[in-house]
């Protein structure tokens, strides 16, 4: 893998940190608001009122949160697909560009080779040919 792709990488996973854990909404309970939900239960005698929020009562969210988590099943997994099938792109295309620049410097190699084999080629035919003259010259 090339220094230029991990750069991306690294960009691509600080992103997905701030994606999946915003300051404003927590997704995973803390291990002090767990034990708070665990140990505060409601006055013995009181029974939720209909429109009373639930939100202080579950681990991990704020009573002003007010915000619905039903979305992270179905989002959760797409976007870890899509960061993951990113990645798979990320390196692939990385070592696409390797073996091409492999191939280019291989194709370079060998055309440099012929080269050379037909310039000896055609400097042997000349002092060939400088003999020839001579002889015939000669005769």
């Amino acid at each position: 893998m090339h220094i230029g792709s991990a750069g991306q990488m690294l960009i691509m996973l600080q992103w997905f940190r701030l994606l999946i854990t915003p300051a404003t909404v927590s997704l995973w309970p803390s291990p002090d608001s767990t034990q708070k939900a665990m140990t505060s239960s409601p006055p013995s005698g009181t029974a939720p009122k209909p429109g009373d929020s639930v939100a202080g009562l579950v681990p991990g969210s704020t009573p002003s949160a007010g915000v619905s988590h039903r979305w992270v099943p179905v989002v959760l997994p797409v976007l870890v697909a899509l960061l993951t099938l990113g990645f798979t792109y990320l390196y692939w295309h990385s070592e696409e560009r390797g073996a091409l620049a492999k191939r280019e410097q291989n194709f370079e190699v060998a055309a440099d080779h012929i080269a050379y084999n037909l310039q000896d080629r055609m400097a042997t035919y000349e002092v060939v040919l400088r003999g020839v003259k001579g002889y015939a010259e000669g005769s």
